[in-house]
C-alpha cells in the first residue's frame, strides 16, 4: 500500500509540474510495470538539472516513492528540507576540499542505500554525481551506481533519459556553472505569479525509461558500465538548448538545432575513481 507522503506528495508533486511542465513519459516495450512494483528499484537518471528528481519521482510506474541521495547543500535548503524530509531522502556529505572524513560518510550513505535496498526499498541514485555542464551527460569515473548494483542482486535497475530541460534556468546552460537555487527558485516563483500560474508557457518534457537486466550490463568493469549508462543517456546526441519564458507574453528561444549537433561531447578532466560513493560536487547532485 502507498505510504502517507506517496498518496499526498505525489498529486501534489503533478499538479505542480503540470502548471509549467508537458511531460511526455515513454516506456520501453518490455517495461511491465506491475513486476516493476514487486521488489527494491534503483533508478539511475540522467542530470540536466535542479528539477530532475521532483520531475522523475512524479513520473515513475512506481507505487512507493524512492529515497533519493541529495547533497547536503541542497538537503539543508529551506525550501527543499521538508520535502526531502517527508520521502526519507539521504543526506550525502559534501566538502569544497574532499577529505578522508568527508569519503567515509560518503560511503556510509552508500552503505545504507545498499541497506535499504536489499530491504525492499527503492533507490534514486544520480550515476554522475553532478549536475550536466553540457548537452549531454557524462558520468566519468564516478562510482555510486557501480557499487550499489553489484552489492544489491535482487533490485532491478530502470534507467531513466530525460530531454527537454537543457536551458532552462535550474540548469547549468545559461551561465556555465551551478545556478544558485535560491535565486533561481524565488525567480521562478515571482514569474509564475505573474502569469497567474494557470498561463504559464509550457516546457515540453521527453521521459522515457526502460529496465535494465543484469545479464545486459557490463558489470565485469566500473569504466564499462558507466560508458554504458552515458551511451543509453546520450542515445538522441547531444541536447540543444531552449529557453521557454514564464509569461505568455515573452518569445520563445530556442538553440539552433544544427549548431547544437556541432558541438563535440569531450571527455571528463579527472580521475574520480578514487571515490567510492560519487563525485562529490558542489551541492547539486540528485536533488531538485
Amino acid at each position: 500500500m502507498p505510504s502517507i507522503a506517496h498518496r499526498l506528495l505525489v498529486p501534489l508533486g503533478r499538479f505542480f509540474v503540470s502548471l509549467r511542465y508537458d511531460i511526455d513519459v515513454q516506456h520501453d516495450q518490455n517495461l511491465d510495470t506491475e513486476s516493476l512494483n514487486n521488489g527494491p528499484v534503483l533508478i539511475l537518471p540522467n542530470h540536466p538539472s535542479y528539477l530532475d528528481p521532483v520531475l522523475v519521482m512524479a513520473s515513475l510506474p512506481l507505487k512507493e516513492l524512492p529515497r533519493p541521495l541529495v547533497f547536503s547543500g541542497t538537503y539543508r535548503h529551506v525550501a527543499m528540507y521538508p520535502f526531502l524530509k517527508a520521502v526519507n531522502a539521504f543526506e550525502v556529505p559534501w566538502s569544497e576540499k574532499p577529505n578522508r572524513e568527508v569519503y567515509k560518510a560518503s560511503q556510509e550513505v552508500l552503505d545504507r542505500s545498499a541497506d535499504a535496498l536489499n530491504n525492499g526499498q527503492h533507490i534514486l541514485l544520480y550515476p554522475s554525481g553532478k549536475l550536466q555542464r553540457q548537452g549531454h551527460e557524462i558520468v566519468g569515473a564516478a562510482r555510486g551506481a557501480y557499487d550499489l548494483v553489484q552489492r544489491c542482486p535482487e533490485a532491478k535497475i530502470l534507467l531513466v533519459r530525460t530531454r527537454g530541460i537543457w536551458g532552462s534556468r535550474f540548469c547549468c546552460q545559461r551561465t556555465g556553472g551551478v545556478p544558485n537555487l535560491t535565486r533561481t527558485l524565488w525567480f521562478a516563483f515571482f514569474t509564475m505569479f505573474a502569469s497567474l500560474f494557470f498561463f504559464l508557457p509550457k516546457r515540453r518534457v521527453t521521459m522515457f525509461m526502460q529496465e535494465i537486466k543484469r545479464d545486459d550490463l557490463p558489470l565485469h568493469d566500473k569504466r564499462a558500465f558507466n560508458a554504458f549508462l552515458d551511451s543509453f543517456y546520450n542515445a538522441e546526441g547531444p541536447e540543444p538548448a531552449s529557453h521557454i519564458p514564464y509569461h505568455p507574453l515573452r518569445r520563445v528561444r530556442c538553440a539552433d538545432q544544427q549548431f547544437a549537433s556541432l558541438l563535440p561531447i569531450t571527455p571528463p578532466s579527472a580521475d574520480l575513481s578514487s571515490l567510492s560513493s560519487m563525485s562529490l560536487q558542489p551541492a547539486e547532485a540528485t536533488h531538485a
